[in-house]
């Protein structure tokens, strides 16, 4: 199955599907998740013919899946969020090389329309601003109940920005 048709069943879209996979957010365009990633132990093969043990451990991730768009032609569909995909990657990763905390790039599949961040806990950026919720019901795993108020600075930047 391709991108462009409903029920592709890949091994990085089944993450999706998996019970520990938490959704947080879902607009127009894409489905935003939580999900672990498990990683088993291994041994790596180091220089001179050392080696080190690498433990099991588990890390959690944020998927952002760009779902198909039923009322799109296939094909337009798949360039349009293959295209969408590599340049939100893309401009993660500029941003970083310029000093711009961002989330680290994990993973990118741009056939399946699927970027994979770095997890950071907390709220959202648009909660720690004082943003409405969008109000769909989803709400966002988060260990902080206690929102600490923007500063006037921040408050500031926040309604030039609109």
């Amino acid at each position: 199955l391709t991108m462009a048709e409903p029920g592709a069943n890949t091994p990085l879209l089944c993450l999706l599907d998996a019970p520990a996979a938490c959704l947080i957010k879902q607009g127009a365009e894409a489905k935003v998740y939580r999900v672990p990633l498990y990683t088993e132990d291994a041994a790596l093969a180091l220089p001179a013919g050392r080696s080190a043990a690498r433990t099991a451990s588990t890390t959690h991730v944020l998927l952002k899946h760009r779902f198909f768009k039923r009322y799109r032609h296939p094909a337009l569909s798949a360039s349009v969020t293959a295209s969408r995909t590599v340049m939100e990657a893309r401009s993660l990763v500029r941003c970083a090389r310029h000093g711009v905390r961002v989330p680290r790039v994990e993973l990118v599949d741009e056939t399946h329309g699927v970027l994979g961040l770095e997890w950071i806990e907390g709220i959202s950026l648009r909660r720690w601003l004082g943003g409405v919720p969008e109000g769909d019901g989803v709400e966002e795993p988060s260990s902080a109940d206690n929102v600490p108020a923007p500063s006037q600075e921040t408050q500031r930047a926040y309604r030039i920005g609109r």
